[in-house]
């Protein structure tokens, strides 16, 4: 259970949570940019990663000017999650 001692702490946690997130959909969108069928959605999917790379490196920069260790690694579920899209779209 998380429990915060400051404002501090629960910034930090939110902005590694949010970089948790990113760092997915990174290596999410594009598998289903890949699965997809129609050119509409495959530029909404290109088009969604670019920005959310921008994102992740937005969040790195709150990290360092903050000093707010980022969670640079993906929990493990998290990742058995995306490599279920693989799963899923190769059939």
């Amino acid at each position: 259970m998380f429990n915060p001692n400051s404002l501090e702490d629960i910034l930090a946690a939110e902005i590694q949570d949010l970089y948790s997130a990113e760092t997915q959909l990174i290596k999410g969108l594009p598998k289903l940019a890949q699965a997809a069928s129609y050119t509409e959605l495959v530029a909404a999917f290109e088009a969604h990663l670019e920005e959310t790379r921008s994102h992740l490196e937005r969040l790195q920069e709150f990290s360092y000017l903050l000093e707010i260790a980022s969670a640079e690694s993906v929990h493990e579920e998290d990742e058995e999650a995306i490599d279920d899209l693989d799963l899923v779209y190769a059939a």
